[in-house]
């Protein structure tokens, strides 16, 4: 089984034949909160060796260069990412305070395909549903606050 793939034009056309998509509530963002140059292979193995899982908890994943979608995505495989709530779309990027634009353009194109597909998805953040979780970043959510304030509003 192919663990994640770089997301292209090809792999976003695709998602309109992921049950995943037009089934979940809520995009639930997260940042690794560590060393911005992980990765996707490191967290992946450290999701599996340190926590037990199989392997990388996220939905997608954006380091410093490219984007992912994991097997959990294309499988239909539950997430393991917010206590809870595993059954919506969870999204980490790279990084513990500060993020390239890179990084957030490449989000903001994920999740305007994610919202055409499932208009009625609401974008969440895991400090918001799991209490004692700091994720993401400020600098993240005053962006994505500001950027996609209909797809925030409860």
């Amino acid at each position: 089984m192919e663990r994640f793939r770089v997301i292209n034009s090809r792999t976003l056309y695709e998602w309109i034949k992921y049950p995943k998509i037009s089934t979940a509530k809520y995009i639930i963002l997260h940042d690794t909160g560590v060393d911005a140059n992980q990765s996707v292979e490191e967290i992946d193995g450290y999701h599996k060796n340190h926590n037990g899982w199989k392997g990388i908890g996220y939905d997608i994943y954006i380091d410093r260069h490219y984007a992912y979608e994991t097997f959990r995505l294309y499988e239909n495989i539950r997430g393991a990412h917010c206590k809870g709530y595993n059954d919506n779309i969870g999204i980490s990027l790279a990084g513990a305070t500060q993020f390239s634009s890179s990084q957030y353009e490449q989000l903001c194109e994920i999740l305007e395909r994610l919202l055409l597909l499932n208009p009625k998805l609401k974008i969440k953040y895991h400090k918001e549903l799991n209490v004692g979780k700091i994720d993401p970043h400020d600098s993240l959510t005053m962006l994505i606050d500001r950027d996609y304030k209909i797809a925030r509003e409860l």
